[in-house]
């Protein structure tokens, strides 16, 4: 039976999701119609509401098979590893108002507000059921971060729909487990008290498409936002109010991508008043959350003026931790010194001084261009923090293994001429090629941590191939491990010729990409 090695598994899987979810069919979903507002009549750019389901064919933005390709982030400790790395990212000084520049759009993930407005953090006690307390909580944060802001062409509120199917089957183990320890916790509480509380308590699976939950503040959304533009002069002279409610398909940060590349298809730079109102070029965009998959998601737009805008962790985390010494704020107290910029701009700055040796001529066999090496340290990000690919036991963040991933690809790339992406598609050669140099530092890797964890007969001077053989599994890929790993590293360009059997990178897939795509 033939064995995979853990390159060849990624590799599937990688191709895998990449040629399916291009399968995924784009549908209609918005309209755009003026609010009753102003009491003026209906126009195709007016500032207004957006409906899921109205909007006309020439305006409508779609849930684009290209969004499959960032859907899968979720990248623990990455937010920390950049602002140590590049600490000029962070803009920690929005007391005042000249320390935001202005700003064009607004995005908001609105799953990251309705979450702790509901139930919090607090995994010891039992929040009760009070839906009209929540939904004040809710719109009134929304309320506080839209004036922080203060946007001048859109405010986009994007609810999580329908997700993909592959993370349908991580929700539903979240979803089990959710319920499971809300039951121990009744438990922990009866024993504790001698009763519950007769209120019913909110179970934090109702914030799920389809819900009844869901419904109710879907409807109250457009409600609320309707009202704030009649009577607030704030949202009455605003901008315009885009909302993509639990009805509409694909996760929140995502439907923010899919608009956002949708508004840029149809700028016409011969006629810009024939393109959408809230994209041009030098638009400032700002994308509130706190994961840090938004950071992967903002780099892959490429827009010159991209921020993130979150609440510092000092506040988030307050009473727990490290941040134990501070008192735990109310989200409708936070204020302006309670919030940090991270800056895109920035950190692509960054990139393109940590490789502006590549721009010199003949260092590259293909052109330089700092949007593709952000391109492939998206791709690199995967592997680290990608729930739907094989973990790669030996990379961590906390152990140094983006740092890593770094430095092997500024030393490879000289080598390979080229990248190892190329507008989505991936290069499998270089890809392997990158796995084999990361192998070298796995045995390594797996003896300190056995140091460490004192594990009988893995100490740090073993020579025993067996026991490494039997650790690590036979193969590797077509050479044993890990004793032929530099070997194989080191012949690998001659015996495997895939440099001289790659096709030009400008238009043409490789050979190894179109044999999987037939």
């Amino acid at each position: 039976m033939m064995k995979l090695s853990t390159t060849a598994i990624l590799l599937l899987s990688l191709t895998h999701h990449v040629y399916v979810s291009s399968f995924h069919t784009p549908q209609p979903h918005v309209v755009r119609r003026r609010s009753a507002a102003d009491g003026e009549s209906t126009q195709q750019h007016s500032r207004g509401l957006v409906y899921p389901g109205l909007l006309p064919t020439s305006t409508a933005h779609t849930h684009s098979s290209c969004s499959s390709s960032t859907a899968l982030f979720g990248i623990p400790k990455m937010f920390r590893w950049l602002t140590d790395q590049y600490p000029n990212i962070l803009n920690r000084r929005l007391g005042s108002a000249q320390s935001i520049p202005p700003i064009d759009n607004f995005y908001l993930d609105m799953n990251g507000i309705i979450h702790p407005c509901t139930h919090g953090n607090n995994e010891d006690e039992i929040t009760l059921l009070d839906e009209t307390e929540m939904f004040k909580k809710i719109f009134g944060y929304v309320d506080r971060l839209y004036k922080i802001v203060k946007p001048k062409k859109v405010l986009y509120l994007a609810v999580d729909g329908v997700a993909p199917r592959a993370k349908m089957n991580q929700q539903r183990s979240r979803r089990f487990r959710s319920s499971k320890e809300a039951e121990a916790l009744a438990a922990k509480l009866l024993a504790r008290d001698g009763s519950l509380p007769e209120q019913a308590a909110f179970d934090s699976n109702c914030i799920t498409p389809g819900t009844d939950f869901m419904l109710k503040l879907g409807l109250a959304m457009r409600k609320w936002v309707e009202y704030k533009q009649k009577t607030d002069p704030v949202w009455k002279n605003g901008c315009d109010v885009v909302i993509s409610g639990p009805d509409v398909p694909g996760e929140g940060e995502h439907k923010v991508m899919d608009y956002i590349r949708e508004t840029y298809s149809q700028y016409d730079p011969d006629d810009p008043s024939k393109s959408h109102p809230h994209w041009s070029p030098g638009l400032t965009h700002v994308l509130y959350g706190l994961d840090a998959d938004l950071i992967m998601l903002g780099l892959a737009t490429h827009e010159p003026n991209f921020m993130l805008l979150r609440e510092k962790m000092s506040v988030v985390m307050a009473g727990r931790g490290r941040h134990k010494h501070r008192k735990k704020k109310d989200m409708l107290e936070y204020t302006r010194d309670d919030f940090e910029l991270l800056e895109l701009r920035a950190l692509r700055e960054m990139f393109t001084i940590q490789f502006r040796k590549f721009a010199d001529p003949g260092r590259l066999d293909a052109e330089y261009d700092v949007r593709r090496v952000i391109d492939d340290f998206i791709f690199i990000c995967m592997f680290v923090g990608n729930d739907f690919l094989p973990h790669v036991p030996h990379l961590e963040i906390d152990n140094g293994a983006l740092s890593l991933m770094l430095n092997n690809y500024i030393d490879l790339l000289p080598e390979w001429g080229g990248y190892l992406t190329n507008k989505g598609a991936i290069h499998p050669g270089r890809l392997e090629h990158f796995f084999y140099n990361l192998a070298v530092f796995e045995e390594e890797h797996f003896r300190r941590r056995a140091y460490e964890e004192n594990e009988p007969g893995w100490g740090l001077g073993t020579e025993n191939e067996l026991e490494k053989d039997d650790f690590y599994g036979v193969w590797y890929g077509a050479s044993k491990t890990p004793k032929m790993a530099k070997e194989a590293n080191q012949k690998f360009v001659v015996e495997t010729n895939i440099f001289e059997s790659a096709a030009d990178e400008g238009d043409q897939a490789s050979p190894e990409v179109r044999a999987l795509d037939e």
